[in-house]
């Protein structure tokens, strides 16, 4: 008796709950006027490309190694490959970026290009990223550059990667020769892209390069993260140049989060 009065009264209350809320009639919102389709002054619209997702061809890094294993750990066996090969027709997605009216547009660095090899920065590469901000100078756009997400070349990679403390050296060394040459095209700098899904996917649950499940090193790892953007941030305040906009740069990371807000 005792079992079923305690299931009871729970069930009892949860139909009560249920029966009350289709019964509520939420007040209405109160409804906005608008005017016209204009953005608000001095909004920025924009799109942007992440470099791995989006230049094709980046086969010197981690991800890539991981995408060609057998049997393939992604659905479909799909990989990044040639990509919509952004890296050479940059230009076209930056005319369609202007035709469409937009006056913003981030793109990102692949450090396994610029750094190939171990202290060497392949100076071609480098070139090829500054015509790619000239261009969008020229065409008055603010920009937006992130330096990582995710990806590692395949020598820090194969030195353990972010839990090998050498390799906060070679970020620094990054960080300070992109804002030494790309400073001076730069109004946004993100230093990375989604560092708390980086330790959570790759370090908690495995489901991403480096593909491991320890939580304690996940939460290591996050750490690292952090100190590795202060550290970026400072490096980026003291070296970049200002851009031509006059103001100083601002330096940020891109950070995915949920936002909700009440129906009724």
């Amino acid at each position: 008796m005792i079992i079923i009065i305690s299931i009871a009264i729970p069930l009892t209350l949860l139909v009560a709950l249920g029966v009350a809320g289709k019964l509520r009639k939420p007040k209405p919102s109160t409804p906005i006027e608008i005017k016209g389709q204009v953005f608000p002054k001095d909004f920025l619209w924009a799109t942007g490309e992440d470099a791995y997702q989006h230049e094709g061809g980046n086969l010197n890094n981690d991800w890539a190694r991981w995408e060609q294993q057998s049997p393939s750990p992604i659905e479909n066996g799909d990989q990044c490959g040639q990509c919509i090969d952004f890296y050479n027709r940059y230009e076209e997605d930056f005319k369609l970026a202007q035709a469409d009216h937009q006056n913003a547009h981030r793109i990102g660095l692949e450090w396994s290009r610029i750094e190939s090899e171990e202290g060497h920065y392949d100076e071609n590469v480098l070139n090829h990223y500054e015509e790619m901000l000239r261009s969008l100078k020229d065409k008055n756009f603010t920009v937006f550059l992130n330096l990582w997400h995710f990806t590692l070349p395949l020598w820090a990679a194969d030195k353990g990667g972010w839990e090998n403390e050498t390799l906060m050296e070679r970020w620094f060394a990054y960080v300070e020769l992109c804002a030494t040459r790309f400073g001076k095209y730069v109004d946004y700098w993100s230093t990375m892209i989604d560092a708390q899904i980086y330790a959570l996917s790759g370090y908690a649950l495995g489901d991403i390069p480096p593909n491991k499940q320890d939580q304690k090193l996940a939460f290591s790892i996050y750490r690292t993260m952090i100190y590795a953007h202060a550290h970026a941030y400072k490096i980026i305040k003291t070296t970049a140049e200002t851009p031509d906009s006059g103001k100083e740069p601002q330096i940020g990371q891109c950070y995915f989060f949920f936002h909700y807000e009440p129906k009724g």
